[in-house]
């Protein structure tokens, strides 16, 4: 047992649970051992005198300790158990002070915090109630923030409509151009040995044109249209997304097909800066185009094109 000095009367109740477990310990410490009390008188004379002598007066004087042990213990058990009694109660009465001290500190803290956001909560209030100068001004200032943002929205408004008119028109010609190049496909296919397929969609993609050969062992011919009026498009992304066609295809029907790019410009600078890309692409890599004819032409061309040559350009 450990005994506390942190405070004097947690020190008084630490002794007084000290005596009074001390006085059961050692009535029990004396009454467990023999002390030599089980030997026989043979034993007791087969010893030296000396030993025998020095048995006996330890005999004696545990005989008289034990006597006087019951005065010892017993008293001892009540001073410890009034120590322990008048040092608890004592400790009982500062803990109480103790707590209550914690209790209103709490309190005071609570209180203080409170007074504080009521403070802040008032002078938000205030802020939040503008004088009526104030309030003019705001309304003022809100009047020209409407109207700059009306005419922000009407000028948004009409660039947005100039926009989808001028994406409305170049779809528009895109599709002209597209069923220019399929009447002009029609007047030049086998028709006895191909049939033109406009359109198709297999599975996730739909091709522009096919010219599907009626006999199996030959190439089908898919074709790509694009019409462009800049040069935003580089020819590489073409080509990529043609041979991913031409891929796709021959992995849905199980058949060969080559690819037809036809690419319609609307000026010759157009059509001069599309064909040196085309030259370009087949002095570096003439794998890509393994597969692939190159048309580029403007749109006065196309009627005048063989769409079906073995020419890579026209």
């Amino acid at each position: 047992m450990n005994i506390d000095y942190s405070d004097s009367h947690r020190f008084r109740a630490s002794l007084g649970l000290g005596l009074i477990t001390l006085s059961g310990v050692i009535p029990w410490l004396f009454l467990k051992e023999t002390f030599d009390l089980q030997l026989s008188i043979e034993t007791l004379e087969k010893l030296s005198p000396l030993a025998k002598e020095i048995i006996l007066n330890r005999t004696t004087l545990i005989k008289t300790i034990i006597a006087i042990l019951p005065w010892i213990s017993v008293p001892m058990f009540f001073i410890g158990l009034y120590i322990l009694l008048r040092g608890y109660l004592k400790w009982s009465e500062n803990q109480q002070v103790i707590d209550e001290t914690g209790r209103l500190t709490l309190a005071d803290l609570k209180n203080k915090l409170q007074e504080k956001e009521n403070d802040v909560n008032t002078k938000n209030q205030v802020a939040a109630s503008p004088t009526e100068e104030r309030k003019r001004a705001l309304k003022d200032d809100s009047e020209d923030k409407e109207t700059k943002s009306s005419d922000v929205k009407q000028e948004n408004a009409l660039k947005g409509i100039a926009f989808k008119d001028s994406a409305t028109a170049s779809m528009r010609k895109a599709f002209e151009i597209e069923d220019k190049i399929i009447k002009s496909l029609l007047q030049q296919m086998p028709i006895l040995t191909h049939e033109l397929l406009i359109n198709k969609r297999l599975e996730r993609r739909e091709y522009d044109a096919i010219l599907a050969s009626k006999e199996k062992t030959e190439k089908d011919i898919i074709f790509e249209f694009k019409y462009r009026t800049s040069k935003s498009t580089r020819l590489q992304e073409i080509v990529n997304q043609v041979s991913s066609a031409i891929f796709d295809y021959e992995k849905t029907t199980g058949r060969q097909a080559s690819g037809n790019v036809v690419i319609v410009v609307s000026n010759d600078e157009l059509k001069t800066h599309y064909r040196n890309e085309v030259n370009n692409m087949f002095a570096s890599s003439p794998m890509t185009t393994k597969n692939l004819k190159y048309f580029v032409i403007t749109e006065d061309e196309i009627s005048k094109t063989n769409f079906l040559k073995t020419d890579y350009f026209n």
